[in-house]
């Protein structure tokens, strides 16, 4: 497992690197109003749009892209809002991607607009105040695979539309909320998170590592990245196999969604790229690795099953404060700054 780990994630941290990098601390972040961690995250309890403050959105120069709903120069939300977009490349304009990034106070996290009609939740994970949206056209073509997992890529510098949103709601929800690659509300995700007995964060933590080692196995027609498939928790969770950056969204979407915080965490792993899992219980922040934990993979030959049983599933590198030949480039002494990948 180490080897085909060491390999595969050379790729996933060129994308990794080429996004716009957060703040390397947060004096703001408070473990504490995480201690009744054991509540699911519920969608419903936040209000989306709540008041306009201006009317006309700046800046808004490519009529490719269309808003659907009305999006202000200015707005107030709870939690989230709605964006609900065309963007029309029927004339085969490369590349098809637009590039939105949200700013609060010098952190970022960062979404994609692509071709096509959209309605997506866009949450404010960086908790209240006031968040500038940049939407850029992504300027060269990026470094896609066959699946449309991009690699690298660069935006102008100029954005085609901004606008600004208040949020009301004082939750941080760096570790907890949703995210473009960690759809923890997704319908069909929630629900499977649901279905876990644990009655405590570290029942549940162990329960859902289990489930999602059983379940999924390494990805080594992923490794070439020509052939990489979607990383994202939706994607794996819907054909059973991944890699490092797979298992690590699909273990984050389940703990989210039982409203455990988890961070992403990308760095080096005997001597190549690799990502992990920062966790916590409620009291304290342990690291874990499911991807090494899951001793099987796929070897292209048939000599692995697409749902290996329990016996399969190990304990090394399980809620730890270190880990053996694990070295982080995106997370910080504190344990609590936000990821250098904005869009987990």
């Amino acid at each position: 497992m180490k080897y085909f780990c060491t390999i595969i994630i050379i790729l996933t941290v060129v994308f990794t690197l080429s996004c716009e990098s957060a703040g390397a601390g947060d004096s703001s972040f408070d473990d504490n109003q995480y201690l009744n961690i054991t509540s699911p995250f519920t969608p419903g309890n936040y209000s989306g749009f709540l008041d306009k403050k201006s009317d006309d959105i700046a800046g808004f120069v490519d009529s490719r892209l269309t808003f659907d709903n009305t999006i202000y120069a200015s707005f107030s939300a709870d939690g989230y809002f709605q964006l609900d977009y065309t963007f029309d490349n029927s004339e085969g304009e490369l590349p098809p991607y637009f590039y939105m990034k949200l700013t609060k106070a010098g952190e970022t996290v960062s979404s994609w607009l692509t071709a096509g009609n959209h309605s997506d939740k866009i949450w404010l994970r960086l908790g209240a105040g006031v968040y500038t949206v940049n939407i850029y056209k992504v300027s060269t073509t990026p470094i896609i695979s066959s699946y449309g997992v991009i690699q690298s890529f660069s935006y102008e510098g100029t954005p085609v539309c901004i606008f600004q949103v208040e949020n009301t709601n004082s939750e941080d929800g760096r570790f907890i909320y949703p995210s473009p690659e960690v759809q923890s509300d997704d319908a069909e995700l929630l629900t499977l998170s649901a279905s876990f007995t644990g009655t405590t964060a570290d029942e549940l933590i162990k329960e859902i590592h289990d489930w999602l080692i059983c379940y999924l196995y390494y990805d080594t027609a992923s490794v070439t990245f020509a052939d990489r498939r979607q990383q994202d928790a939706q994607s794996v969770y819907s054909y059973g196999a991944a890699v490092c950056e797979g298992y690590t969204s699909l273990f984050m979407a389940l703990l989210r969604g039982r409203g455990i915080p988890v961070q992403y965490i990308s760095g080096t792993a005997n001597g190549g790229n690799h990502a992990w899992n920062n966790v916590f219980n409620g009291t304290e922040w342990k690291l874990i690795d499911p991807t090494w934990d899951d001793p099987l993979i796929d070897t292209g030959s048939g000599e692995t099953s697409n749902y290996p049983d329990g016996f399969n599933l190990r304990y090394n590198y399980y809620w730890m404060d270190n880990l053996a030949d694990h070295s982080p480039i995106d997370y910080y002494t504190t344990r609590s700054a936000v990821p250098a990948n904005p869009i987990y």
